[in-house]
């Protein structure tokens, strides 16, 4: 099951959504049941997922190569005081990169990260009194 109004729609203009099953037979029940039940989209949400659709390969290149500098910029030197740790497939230090790396052309766009907790002010200055 996959929302089509994000990833597929891609401009927040439209509901829709996509089941995907393994067999036909699967696939011809869920028919039986959408021709009583409804759930079909209207013709100007077909027309604008086909037209977004016609984009969904530029956005999801895109969407993959930021996250992966992202992912470099946060797992930086610079970004230590802030970043614990950034979980992408990208990073070296992530269990599957090897394998993510002989798979996938491109590193996915989904990323986490773990933030440090915030000094207070006052452990920064001398004396404790954030002044």
């Amino acid at each position: 099951m996959h929302s089509a109004t994000k990833y597929f729609g891609g401009h927040s203009d439209l509901l829709a959504g996509v089941l995907v099953v393994r067999t036909a037979a699967a696939r011809d029940e869920l028919l039986v049941e959408r021709t009583y039940m409804g759930n079909v989209c209207g013709n100007l949400e077909t027309w604008l997922l086909l037209r977004s659709l016609r984009t969904l390969e530029l956005r999801v290149r895109r969407q993959c190569e930021t996250a992966t500098r992202l992912a470099a910029w946060l797992d930086s030197p610079a970004n230590r005081r802030y970043v614990a740790r950034v979980w992408h497939l990208s990073r070296p230090s992530h269990p599957d990169h090897e394998l993510a790396k002989r798979q996938m052309p491109l590193f996915p766009a989904m990323m986490s990260i773990e933030v440090r907790p915030r000094v207070p002010q006052k452990a920064l200055r001398p004396g404790g009194t954030g002044r």
